[in-house]
């Protein structure tokens, strides 16, 4: 067994993996039906963590269908010039258990990131000297216990899923850090969050970002402290190459976009039939991995999927590869409002021995190329910089998230009660948060729950594993 420890001990996991009890009941699988013929649409981290889940679990028959040329999903290794760049995911945080686990598994090399910085009035500071200069540190301290005691009040954070968490985590973050004394935590990380594309305090409501900022957090602390720690680590060879190591153990089919799903029951179980190229399949089972409001085009919605699909809002998130120079590896603390949106929310240099930046920005619908390019030149002039030749561009549809309103009349209870109706599961960002971490422990969680017999289940919800060595570069 394995003990990991977060900081200040706030979440401890003591437990088995699947691995290390999957002898103890390959013997007895009366619950297991090896020969059902599974489909698993998207080949992103929930996608390939659903199939390798299911195929620990003793499943044979699993094919994964992916529209694109590559794995990965919202995971984009861009290669220039011999050297890799995230315009994807780019961070594994320190509790990224279910992706260390895979990591280690499959013999993946890390090493550990650089530290992102703070950009405030144009001047760059580190997280220690930002909080030393910008933060009243006794008051930060204070809010941090109250985050602490948060923390405790709601452990479904720490849960996968949404469909049980208290209607407090509704509101907007904004106001759920008022009602509960953490502002000064929160607002230490706003321009991170946001720069990594997770929208604005003022719309999105605490249940998602609070997924992701109890992580944030203890990289920036355990700085101010004098301890050691960092904001991340990388994949030596691109996050995508752990993505294809791990689709090169499965049946995945690429260039293989679905163009339609037609679910039925006949004769006492259900019939997934799943076209491609014009040519139909049938299986018992779907997965559905690609996103939601992207499975409208092909899935043969019932009234409640259309209407809850319906409800799904995105973020446009921009993400660029740039010649340039003289610019900062931070977040930007003056774009967080709502009413920034263009703006760039933070500039990454992920190679530092080369003049080559990355730009993240949030876009309004609507807009130009011409017009979001230019913001990034003037928000480099502005810092002193220079933005140079375009490398690439990539656009997302980032961050699936619903109103309060909506959270209020019980959305994800009505979504987890589609779980295994005719045939279906459904999986991806919207589900957990977007983060791979939260996407690949959802998928993980479901698989278990839904098609590992009861000896197994009686495990879960806990997996802890080892963490694989990482190495500085």
């Amino acid at each position: 067994m394995q003990r990991t420890w977060s900081f200040m001990k706030e979440d401890v996991r003591t437990d088995l993996s699947i691995s290390s009890i999957h002898s103890s009941w390959m013997s007895n699988r009366r619950n297991l039906d090896a020969s059902l013929k599974v489909a698993v649409i998207g080949a992103g981290a929930s996608g390939l963590t659903a199939a390798h889940t299911l195929r620990k679990l003793g499943y044979k028959n699993i094919v994964v269908f992916e529209k694109e040329n590559r794995p990965g999903g919202k995971v984009f290794s861009y290669e220039h010039k011999g050297r890799v760049h995230e315009l994807g995911a780019v961070l594994l945080a320190d509790r990224y258990v279910t992706v260390y686990g895979l990591a280690d598994e499959f013999n993946i090399p890390l090493f550990t990131a650089n530290e992102i910085g703070v950009v405030r009035d144009k001047k760059y500071y580190d997280y220690e000297h930002y909080i030393l200069k910008h933060m009243n540190v006794v008051g930060l301290m204070g809010s941090l216990v109250n985050f602490w005691r948060m923390q405790h009040k709601f452990p479904e954070i720490r849960q996968p899923g949404f469909s049980k968490v208290h209607k407090d985590l509704h509101l907007p973050l904004t106001e759920f850090a008022k009602k509960y004394h953490i502002e000064s935590v929160t607002q230490l990380v706003a321009s991170f969050m946001t720069g990594c594309g997770y929208g604005y305090y003022e719309e999105i409501p605490a249940m998602y970002l609070l997924k992701l900022i109890p992580q944030t957090i203890n990289g920036s602390l355990r700085l101010l402290l004098g301890l050691s720690g960092q904001h991340g680590n990388g994949v030596t060879n691109g996050w995508q190459s752990m993505w294809q190591t791990i689709a090169d153990s499965l049946d995945v089919r690429y260039n293989a976009g679905v163009t339609r799903v037609s679910r039925s029951h006949r004769e006492g179980r259900d019939v997934v039939e799943i076209t491609v190229h014009g040519q139909p399949t049938q299986f018992d089972v779907v997965v559905l991995a690609a996103p939601l409001e992207a499975a409208r085009d092909f899935l043969d919605l019932r009234e409640k999927e259309k209407e809850l699909f319906a409800k799904i809002n995105t973020y446009h998130y921009a993400v660029t590869l740039f010649e340039g120079k003289d610019l900062p590896h931070a977040s930007l603390v003056d774009s967080v409002r709502p009413d920034m949106i263009g703006k760039v929310v933070a500039f990454a240099r992920h190679h530092p021995d080369l003049d080559l930046y990355t730009a993240y920005q949030l876009l309004p619908e609507g807009v130009s190329e011409e017009e979001s390019i230019a913001k990034i030149g003037q928000a480099a002039a502005a810092l002193g910089g220079t933005c140079g030749a375009i490398i690439h561009r990539k656009h997302w549809r980032y961050f699936p998230w619903v109103s309060q309103a909506d959270l209020n009349a019980g959305y994800y209870g009505d979504l987890e009660s589609l779980q295994g109706v005719h045939g279906t599961y459904y999986v991806g960002s919207l589900m957990n948060f977007e983060t791979v971490e939260t996407t690949a422990a959802y998928a993980k969680a479901l698989m278990v729950k839904h098609f590992a017999p009861a000896d197994i289940r009686a495990f879960w919800p806990f997996a802890a594993t080892s963490r694989p060595s990482i190495h500085p570069l």
